[in-house]
Formats: structure tokens, sequence, C-alpha cells
């Protein structure tokens, strides 16, 4: 078995995830295999249900890895000039505040 999936109560999933999370992984690490517990707010108390996901099925549902189509060895031998063409463009002057003296009542300028 690979993954046990189970769907509670909400008060029951937040008890076990809360308070029963260090048995719970206890129980992953033992028997390696995955726990999901999943709330459901319109199940009632005793209500449960439990899927079991064989290892075999889910391996088939990964992808096999990747690799990459170009040899990027090339790459990382040839060297790259980071001097740049332009000088960066300066920056435009900070905002500056206007004083009270600058203003009228109301916060309006004169």
């Amino acid at each position: 078995m690979g993954r046990v999936e189970g769907e509670v109560p909400l008060d029951v999933a937040t008890y076990l995830l809360n308070s029963k999370r260090h048995e719970l992984v206890e129980m992953e690490e033992r028997y390696q295999l995955e726990i999901n517990i999943h709330g459901r707010p319109d199940f009632v108390a005793g209500t449960t249900e439990l899927t079991f996901h064989k290892r075999e099925q889910e391996d088939e549902l990964y992808l096999p890895p990747v690799t990459a189509g170009v040899d990027l060895s090339d790459y990382a031998s040839t060297p790259v000039d980071l001097t740049p063409k332009a000088p960066a463009p300066a920056a435009p002057p900070a905002p500056v505040a206007a004083s009270a003296a600058d203003e009228g009542e109301g916060g309006e300028k004169k």
C-alpha cells in the first residue's frame, strides 16, 4: 500500500491532525506509506470513508524523469562579458516635500 486517504467529520480531522500528528508520522514511517486526512463538514459523527491506493498504481501515475535535450556543458566553459554596453540612465531627482511656509491654511499652496 502506498497511500491511505481518510475522509472524516471536520472535528475528527482537526483532532487527528492537531493531537495525533506525531502518531500519524510514526505510522507513515513504520509502514512506508502516506496518510492524508480530509475533514468534511457534511459528515456526521461516525461517518468515515477510507481509500487505499496501492503503490503500483501510484507509480504508473508518475511520468518518467525528463532529461535536458541540450548539452549545457558547452555553455559552461564559454566566458561571458558582463560589461554594460551603455552607462545606466541617471535616476530622476527625488521629490522634495513642501515646507509649511509654502502652504496656506488647509494644506493649500499659496
